[in-house]
Formats: C-alpha cells, structure tokens, sequence
C-alpha cells in the first residue's frame, strides 16, 4: 500500500506554515505529469489508464525530488473531452491527446447535440475518481481539477476550426 512520506508530510506542513507566513523556505511544487512515469520506468499507456500506478510514479518522483507537495497532475483538457465523445490518440511516451484531425464538433453550433455527461462514468472519469480515493486512503486532499472552455473548445472542435470561428462568427464562439 502507497503512504505519504515523511518528506511530503514535511513539506505539506511546510505549505501549511507558508500560507500564513511562517515556513522555513518557500516550499517547492512542480507539475511532472509523464516524467515521473519515464523516471519509473513504466508505461505512459499505464500511467494515463491506472491509477494505481499513477500515484506510485506521482510520489515516487516527488520522494525522487523532494517535492513538498504531490504533484498530482493528469491530462484534464484530455479527460473532459473524452467525456463528451472526442477520441483519444493514445502514443507510448507521450500524453494522450485529443484527435483534432477529426474533431467531435463540426461546427460551432455543435455543442447543442452533445449528449449529457455521465459525471463519474464516462471516458476516464473512473480513473480521476480513483486517484483521488487513493489520494484520501493517503490522507491527502483529492485534486479537483477542471478544463479552461477555450481549451475544450480548441479540443472539441479543432483549434484551427476555432481560430476560424473566433474571427467569422465571434457571438457564437462567445
């Protein structure tokens, strides 16, 4: 079973102490997404699918380089869009991303026929849900993340689509 270390129990309390002004040095936080999972040694394919082996690379990298806090970071903008039906490229080494070669949306007007998410269930929404189950068997806070809309956007449409629409049809895009 994975454990928050001494080190980022230290330097959670550390974070703690610097919100109101008291820390022994500004605490260190850094966002390694798939390094950590090359550091390991292990698959991006398994990194981005299980949670499990999501946090062991988390941490690990985070003990590795004596993070103060878990750099809990996976691929929002991916994960959202695949919740409303964009299709994933999945390449090994590399984040998933989103297959703006065949964008969902074939128009601006599109959104009005995306069905309704099923929070929890849809794409890799289980897979988040893990991580942050894991994250509080830890006693560790669950990292609720979600999309900025031009990014959603950019992903569901394509960004030269949406590039486009932003100067043709600004309202819309609006």
């Amino acid at each position: 079973m994975l454990e928050a270390s001494p080190i980022i129990q230290e330097g959670l309390l550390r974070i703690k102490e610097g919100t109101v002004g008291m820390a022994d040095r500004v605490p260190v936080y850094a966002q390694m997404s798939h390094h950590s999972a090359r550091l390991a040694g292990r698959s991006t394919l398994q990194f981005f699918a299980d949670a499990k082996t999501f946090l062991e690379c988390q941490l690990a990298a985070d003990e590795f380089y004596r993070i103060d806090a878990p750099t809990i970071h996976y691929d929002t903008y991916n994960i959202e869009s695949e919740a409303l039906g964009a299709k994933l490229l999945w390449k090994e080494k590399e984040i998933p991303s989103v297959d703006t070669q065949s964008p969902l949306l074939q128009s601006v007007d599109g959104w009005r026929s995306l069905p309704a998410i099923q929070i929890g269930s849809a794409g890799r929404m289980p897979y988040v849900l893990e991580i942050n189950r894991r994250l509080m068997d830890l006693g560790l806070s669950p990292k609720i993340r979600f999309t900025g809309l031009f990014t959603l956007a950019a992903n569901l449409l394509g960004l030269t689509n949406l590039i486009v629409a932003v100067m043709t049809e600004p309202n819309k895009v609006h």
